[in-house]
């Protein structure tokens, strides 16, 4: 939908996204579901706007750190590393081959699959 308003719509919806992640991650800093989007708004947002490729991916490695795969947990481990690479791709950082070749040695769901064969 993000293509269909103009910038200034963008500023204002993006300054109001921002309020809540700030609430959530206020609320629940260790939650992991608020640490993935954090590192994503991290990694997706602008420099102008507090994006930063390399706090998203340090984000994301302490998400991958503490991320457990419980039932009340609303982030798999899976989901974790398949972003952890998606960031050390984005930071040109080398590690991001052997953690894409471990994913993609796995059987995975074909959204996982299709992601790491073409990512945004």
């Amino acid at each position: 939908r993000t293509q269909d308003v103009n910038l200034l719509q963008l500023a204002v919806v993006g300054r109001r996204t921002m309020k809540l992640l700030n609430r959530a991650l206020e609320a629940s800093p260790d939650d992991p579901l608020v640490n993935l989007i954090d590192a994503q708004s991290l990694l997706f947002r602008p420099g102008i706007a507090g994006g930063s490729k390399e706090r998203g991916l340090a984000r994301l490695e302490q998400l991958r750190a503490n991320i457990h795969d419980a039932p009340s947990c609303a982030v798999s481990s899976l989901e974790a590393e398949v972003w952890y690479w998606y960031a050390l791709r984005k930071n040109e950082d080398p590690r991001a081959a052997d953690v894409h070749a471990d994913l993609m040695a796995q059987d995975l769901p074909p959204l996982y699959r299709a992601f790491l064969q073409d990512p945004p």
